[in-house]
């Protein structure tokens, strides 16, 4: 489900395509880091990395790892993060809100021109 820049339990398919690509690397490792923080004071977390170092792909699959939507053990299990202790004691657990920010801005910026020349 998406507006204007929120998308809410996006599922896998982004993930999937992520996958199916030829330069796809394994990081699902970091989900076991990021499991050791969700029931501490750092449980929030921004994903915001440098330009072109895969933070659309991170959060592709933290959203299909995490999302409320379906369990999606298959996908994650001939991945690295099977192999991490108890790596799916969170798999599907909660609902993930993804925020696009240039999606935001494009649409703020809409609403501030409708609201500008209505004046």
């Amino acid at each position: 489900m998406s507006n204007e820049g929120f998308y809410l339990n996006s599922g896998k398919d982004l993930f999937v395509e992520a996958l199916n690509g030829q330069i796809y690397m394994d990081k699902t490792a970091m989900v076991a880091e990021i499991n050791a923080l969700v029931n501490s004071l750092e449980k929030f977390l921004c994903v915001s990395w440098a330009r072109r170092f895969g933070k659309s792909m991170a959060m592709a699959m933290l959203a299909a790892y995490y999302g409320a939507d379906e369990d999606y053990r298959a996908l994650f299990e001939p991945l690295l993060l099977s192999k991490c202790p108890n790596w799916d004691c969170y798999l599907g657990k909660f609902d993930v809100l993804r925020l696009v920010m240039t999606d935001l801005l494009l649409a703020f910026s809409f609403v501030k021109r409708a609201a500008i020349s209505s004046l």
